[in-house]
């Protein structure tokens, strides 16, 4: 295929010369008449010695070698080509720039559909289908909660319960007393559904939902969340936090003293319980214990503070590790031996996260708005009605096994989006980023013992506010495009393009497309690759490309089966530029004759200033025949031949050697 480059622009660039001591004689006049042996040096005019051929230029070759920190890259290459590879992807994406002295080579900048995690590959992710709908309001959160292999939700004023994961068919019970869902929890044997000022508890009874109970915690107030932890049931209303275990009298625990406090979610660990809530832009994670007799629990104590403006939304849980979902992404954290907790960096969303779900060494959370959207190459697209457009929905996934440069902060990217049916997607229709209108606030796990593949077990489910429920559908791989991220082999001078490949996993009916962005450019389509005859592309030329910056990208289209890449590779050359070098012979005389004019000059004085522009290393002008570089001295020779009159310093000739910055 052609490839397209531009070459840049030319221009012209007008430059006054100063010295910190401006003078005027014949030979400053001279330099202004462009006159072909009078030379400019940092805005001072200089007659050229031209009768021994010392006056040089020489070509400079710009660019020696990469700035690299080892020589992997550089062995089994001819001298000057450069080589970038990629050969894994599990410390997942963020990462804007891939060749900075602290980029992670297994980190990429984004992706949609992209299976990161298993270590030396990139593969496709499963297809999602619309599979039910429990048509309430898009503005009531949907949640969902597996107990015993069985699915539960609640949204607005009902409870449903997923019968069969074939056909998802749902069974749906109206909530009993006030409110809609606010939260659901799992005792292990009931679902426990909270709602208005009520608390009720669902099971599954051979097949269909059935209601165990209902009860009030308290005489007045509303409910946000409700909790099983250490083995009791906990609720709030309003500021107040109570134990409503059942079987036993609602005790209150702790009421804040702050009336507008907001008790948003709690989750239980294996030191005690955290629970999450705020005022305004002030919010905290509170730690709760029971006392030392096990019957009371003491008052919680704060376990860490969110930056000011950051809402809380969610906490979990998992592997030794607290997670809270936040405004605008989420936080890890781990507990000292009191449960104070430390906290990582945000990692960043563009909505907030509802949810989270734990499963094997993965945490998934929910995301309502995804910007990530592709982008067609300029040249050709066949490919474009494959990708969900911005502002696609679905949920996350970090990998507690691997870590980015920043610490507490685990490998992530995009994980399944929602789709209604194939190559059909919902989009987020909220008027602000934290509106809950259509937003995904939940994601669970069903057919985990029975479904697996490479790197997980079960099916994901995730939910939308309304009660728009979206599933994984098994072995159906989606298209899926990763962008690499800048590269500039460490260097920003021009590069020339020399070719490319991709290498994949085993032989299959896929197909490829290498794309790349050069210098902030349009996605320009290089290549399309065919993936059924042996495991790489060989090389796929860049016709000549030049560029400073390249972004590349990959877009994977899948067969039959799930198609997973293995390597990529860009070879190219260094872009010698137009600099030159040279040896000038300078004649520092007392008196020098131009034209018939006589010029006298103090032979130390220049001498002292040429010498400055060595030992200095700053950069000026060097002027000659009316055209103006941008140099420094590099070296100098000096031959006296005689004392001046007066016998103050001696003259002679100069050989000052410059190179060009380009």
């Amino acid at each position: 295929m052609t490839g397209l480059w531009d070459g840049g622009a030319t221009g012209t660039v007008g430059i006054t010369a100063t010295v910190s001591e401006p003078y005027y004689d014949a030979l400053q006049q001279g330099l202004i008449d462009n006159l072909p042996d009078v030379v400019g040096i940092g805005g001072r005019a200089f007659l050229i010695d031209t009768s021994n051929n010392e006056w040089t230029r020489t070509s400079v070759k710009v660019v020696e070698q990469r700035n690299v920190t080892s020589t992997r890259d550089l062995t089994l290459l001819p001298q000057g080509v450069w080589r970038q590879t990629v050969s894994s992807w599990n410390k997942g994406s963020g990462q804007s720039n891939m060749d900075r002295d602290e980029s992670d080579i297994n980190r990429f900048y984004k992706s949609i559909n992209i299976d990161y995690a298993n270590q030396w590959q990139a593969s496709l992710l499963n297809q999602t289908n619309q599979v039910a709908d429990l048509a309430e309001s898009a503005t009531a959160r949907t949640y969902l909660q597996e107990v015993n292999g069985d699915l539960f939700g609640a949204v607005g004023t009902k409870v449903f319960m997923v019968v069969n994961f074939t056909t998802f068919a749902v069974s749906s019970l109206t909530l009993p007393g006030s409110g809609v869902a606010t939260g659901i929890s799992s005792d292990g044997e009931f679902v426990i559904v909270s709602h208005g000022s009520d608390i009720s508890r669902y099971k599954n009874a051979s097949g269909t939902l059935t209601l165990v109970d209902t009860f009030n915690p308290s005489a007045s107030g509303s409910n946000n969340f409700v909790l099983w932890s250490q083995d009791r049931l906990l609720t709030n209303m309003n500021n107040a936090l109570y134990d409503t275990t059942p079987g036993a009298t609602a005790a209150l625990i702790y009421t804040h003293p702050i009336a507008d406090f907001k008790w948003v979610a709690g989750t239980r660990a294996p030191n005690g319980t955290y629970l999450v809530g705020g005022a305004g832009d002030k919010w905290v994670i509170h730690f709760l214990q029971l006392d030392s007799t096990g019957a009371t629990f003491d008052a919680p104590v704060i376990a860490q503070t969110l930056p000011e403006g950051e809402i809380a939304y969610s906490i979990t849980a998992y592997q030794g590790f607290i997670i809270v979902g936040t405004r605008f992404g989420f936080r890890m954290m781990v507990a000292d031996s009191n449960g104070i907790l430390t906290s990582g960096a945000k990692v960043p969303t563009n909505t907030p996260v509802y949810d989270f779900e734990g499963q094997d060494r993965f945490v998934w959370y929910t995301q309502s708005s995804i910007t990530d959207a592709y982008e067609s190459p300029t040249n050709e697209d066949t490919v474009s009605t494959y990708f969900p457009p911005t502002k696609a929905q679905g949920i996350g996934r970090m990998d507690l096994s691997e870590y980015t440069n920043v610490a507490l902060t685990p490998a992530f990217a995009n994980d399944l989006i929602a789709q209604t049916t194939q190559f059909s997607w919902p989009t987020f229709a909220g008027s602000t980023p934290d509106s809950i209108d259509t937003a995904i606030t939940a994601v669970a796990t069903v057919d985990g013992i029975n479904a697996q593949s490479t790197t997980v077990t079960g099916r994901r489910v995730m939910a939308r506010a309304g009660g728009k429920i979206y599933a994984e559908i098994l072995d159906t791989p989606a298209p899926g495009w990763i962008e690499q991220g800048r590269m500039s082999y460490s260097v920003e001078d021009n590069k020339a393009g020399l070719y490319q490949l991709i290498k994949w996993s085993n032989p299959n009916d896929g197909g490829i497309f290498l794309d790349y962005k050069a210098d902030g450019g349009d996605w320009y389509r290089a290549a399309r690759v065919n993936m059924n005859v042996g495991i790489t592309s060989g090389h796929r030329s860049t016709d000549g490309l030049v560029f400073s910056r390249l972004e590349p990208r990959y877009v994977i289209i899948p067969g039959t089966t799930n198609p997973a890449i293995t390597r990529w590779e860009l070879r190219s050359a260094p872009a010698v530029g137009q600099a030159s070098s040279w040896n000038v012979p300078i004649m520092n005389y007392q008196e020098l004759d131009i034209n018939g004019v006589k010029i006298v000059r103090d032979p130390v004085e220049e001498l002292n200033f040429l010498m400055n522009l060595v030992q200095s290393g700053a950069l000026f002008f060097y002027q000659e025949s009316g055209l103006v570089y941008s140099v420094h001295a590099t070296g100098f020779q000096w031959r006296p031949e005689s004392l001046a009159t007066g016998g103050l310093g001696w003259q002679g000739t100069y050989v000052l050697t410059v190179e060009e910055i380009v």
